[in-house]
């Protein structure tokens, strides 16, 4: 286990990451609207599929969020608004950091 002064450390490493390099975002919990955000930052990445999905002009990206911009976890179905386009997430993994939660993994299909 890192000692707090560590744990410090790369836990606002992780909150810095996001805020310098990620993208403004919208976000749409489906089942309360009271955990609704706009203009959050998000991590935002792209992974390649295979040429069916493409095909259907289906994107599918990583998104990575702090947990601090959230009362509630993200879940399946809520929705991303990134570059006016719509993502919805597909599946949800807790970010762990010395058993601590800092922040969300969300895998996303998009069209």
């Amino acid at each position: 286990m890192l000692g707090q002064a560590i744990h410090n450390i790369f836990d606002q490493s992780f909150i810095t990451v996001i805020d310098l390099l990620g993208v403004p975002c919208d976000y749409k919990c489906v089942k309360d609207a009271t955990n609704n955000k706009t203009n959050i930052t998000v991590g935002y990445s792209g992974r390649s599929e295979a040429p069916l999905v493409q095909s259907l002009s289906v994107e599918s990206k990583t998104i990575t969020v702090k947990v601090a911009d959230f009362k509630h976890a993200p879940e399946k179905f809520d929705q991303f608004l990134i570059k006016g386009q719509n993502y919805v997430a597909e599946s949800v993994q807790q970010v762990h950091l010395n058993g601590n939660i800092i922040g969300y993994r969300i895998r996303t299909k998009g069209k």
